[in-house]
């Protein structure tokens, strides 16, 4: 997104893919411990690339389970968008329901100990810095974990509102609809999204409303998401998301990476960027443990493409199937067809 905009970028994460090594002027691998940062060789690595020579560093959901580090970052660099005190603060959990209740916001029911639910609903354990879904499960009445939390689970369709905050004002970038696995073990994990959704009009004034109460009382700023739940009666907010998010690729006729700098002249908030055709995203991850074959040739709708030899872990990521269309219906549909062929094709 930023190579697009004109911008040189260097680059530290998960995957260093064949994509983002073609365009960076360095790729460099993030080393993990288990699924968060190794914060040791994180510090390590920043040290080393020297950050303070960087006009501006920008941030994606790895700081969701490290925001400390985040805060460390900062001291070493400029880093642009949400400080890590927005974060931390919008972690704490029961702060962050109380206030959606106080700011008229709707949730779903959400409480922080198991004897205190009701027996007639479905509940979901979730938990604070964490990010993609990949945490969430089905409560069956086991204890919970500290800082675990209970949120009902609701019938409906996962959706997205993309926005810009400048402090004070907010401005929409786009709705989205949110996909997730089509797996036992991670029903609720993130794997993908589809741009231009149509999102009610009752919906769309909650979100739009949402965002802006969010945005005042936090200070937002740049690129952030709001994750909800539209039911047939209304929506629910699940969660705010105070930095750049997956569904920011959907947008590549609008310069979001400019809006997460700051870079925006006065009348952006009011501006016209036209008609956008409907993007989508999907995520394929390996149901086995994977190996990258050298033969192996993806089509130019796949992006996000692993290294040759590579060994990818079964429900790790292997690829992004990509699809576009003048329509969210159009595009979703053109989206699936591609993702089962590709499965086909990798034999996952």
């Amino acid at each position: 997104m930023a190579v697009r905009e004109g911008f040189q970028v260097t680059t530290l994460d998960v995957f260093a893919d064949v994509d983002t090594r073609a365009v960076a002027q360095a790729a460099h691998l993030l080393k993990l411990r288990g699924d968060a940062i190794d914060e040791e060789a994180f510090k390590s690595q920043l040290v080393g690339l020297n950050p303070s020579r960087f006009d501006a560093v920008l941030y994606g959901s790895i700081f969701d389970a490290a925001p400390d580090c985040l805060r460390w970052l900062e001291r070493q660099a400029p880093v642009r968008g949400n400080c890590a005190d927005t974060l931390i603060a919008i972690q704490d959990k029961p702060a962050f329901f109380r206030l959606l209740q106080q700011l008229e916001i709707p949730f779903p029911q959400t409480v922080y100990r198991a004897g205190s639910v009701s027996a007639d609903a479905e509940w979901l354990i979730k938990r604070p810095q964490a990010s993609g879904g990949a945490h969430v499960r089905i409560w069956h009445g086991e204890a919970l974990d500290a800082h675990e939390y209970l949120q009902q689970k609701m019938q409906g369709l996962p959706v997205s509102l993309l926005f810009c905050a400048n402090d004070k004002a907010v401005r929409k970038i786009g709705f989205n609809r949110l996909l997730t696995r089509d797996c036992i073990e991670y029903p609720f994990q993130y794997a993908g999204a589809v741009s231009r959704f149509p999102m009610p009009n009752h919906a769309v004034n909650i979100l739009l409303d949402a965002a802006q109460k969010l945005t005042n009382y936090y200070r937002l700023e740049g690129i952030n998401s709001l994750d909800a739940i539209l039911m047939n009666d209304g929506v629910m907010v699940l969660e705010l998301n105070p930095r750049l998010s997956a569904s920011a690729n959907l947008y590549s006729t609008m310069p979001l990476i400019r809006m997460q700098l700051g870079l925006q002249t006065d009348d952006f908030f009011l501006r016209d960027f036209g008609d956008q055709l409907s993007c989508s995203e999907m995520i394929v991850f390996a149901d086995k443990d994977i190996v990258i074959l050298e033969k192996v040739s993806f089509p130019e709708w796949v992006a996000d493409i692993p290294v040759a030899g590579q060994t990818i872990p079964k429900h790790n990521p292997v690829c992004s199937v990509q699809a576009q269309a003048a329509t969210h219906e159009a595009a979703y549909g053109l989206l699936i067809e591609r993702f089962d062929q590709l499965k086909t094709s990798l034999e996952l």
